[in-house]
């Protein structure tokens, strides 16, 4: 069974899974491993987080511009306009690969530059969320694809008219992990986390960047290197509760309730 190997490049925690050991290192205990990331692989540079950090409202171009999908929708992405920042756009999608697993991930360019790329995104709250993709050097690659991977977290970010000076902070919602496969609706997001091999259910409010609900769900005996192997939660049509799943640990399906909206 594959092992999760975490990496960390330009701020980005990406994971990668190696084939080489049985079973999975649980979250709390993986390290960082760095000398295999060259240090300019992202386009524009992290700031560096911190527990205390807020970043600043969205800019005009998300608040005033309209969209191309309601607000607090995920988008599929693809080639074109971006939907939520019409002013940039996405290219081809370029796979990127790793020893295990690809991801189709998409560039977000604004003025022919190449801002950075993207897996996934979200907008709530007039503010911008990405899941971002990252490149690093690795001892193969498939002609026409990039060697690199998905990183685990997501990213709020902070836009500006010079799209080099854009700016991504991390969502610092508690045990936020490699396995977390987060559901979106409205201001709040649905996700699964880790503390060591314990399993918590998780319901987060973006604004008010507080816990709104939360479920212990004990010990896993997770052994995959499968990132989405938790089904991503789903939410009612009035984002008062999410449905999670957690019939790979061996539980029952159950609903958690938002305690305030």
């Amino acid at each position: 069974m594959a092992v999760l190997l975490l990496i960390t490049v330009a701020g980005l925690v990406v994971y990668v899974r190696s084939r080489s050991h049985s079973g999975v290192i649980p979250l709390g205990e993986q390290g960082p491993i760095s000398n295999r990331v060259p240090p300019d692989q992202t386009s524009v540079k992290d700031r560096p987080p911190a527990s205390n950090q807020r970043s600043a409202p969205a800019s005009a171009d998300l608040a005033t511009t309209t969209l191309l999908v309601p607000r607090d929708q995920e988008a599929p992405l693809k080639p074109g306009t971006f939907p939520y920042v019409t002013s940039a756009t996405l290219g081809t999608a370029i796979d990127f690969e790793n020893e295990v697993d690809t991801h189709s991930c998409f560039p977000l360019l604004v003025s022919a530059h190449i801002v950075t790329w993207l897996y996934r995104a979200y907008s709530a709250d007039d503010e911008l969320l990405v899941q971002r993709c990252v490149e690093y050097e690795e001892p193969f690659q498939t002609p026409g694809t990039r060697a690199g991977g998905v990183s685990e977290r997501w990213d709020r970010v902070l836009l500006g008219a010079d799209p080099t000076q854009w700016r991504f902070t991390p969502i610092e919602a508690p045990d936020w992990g490699a396995f977390a496969n987060p559901g979106f609706c409205g201001r709040f997001v649905a996700y699964w986390g880790f503390q060591g091999e314990q399993v918590v259910a998780y319901a987060y409010d973006l604004k008010s960047r507080r816990v709104a609900a939360s479920q212990s769900l004990g010990a896993s005996n997770l052994e995959t290197d499968n990132s989405e192997v938790m089904p991503r939660p789903k939410w009612t049509e009035s984002c008062s509760g999410a449905s999670f799943d957690p019939q790979p640990i061996g539980k029952s399906l159950f609903q958690l309730k938002v305690v305030d909206q």
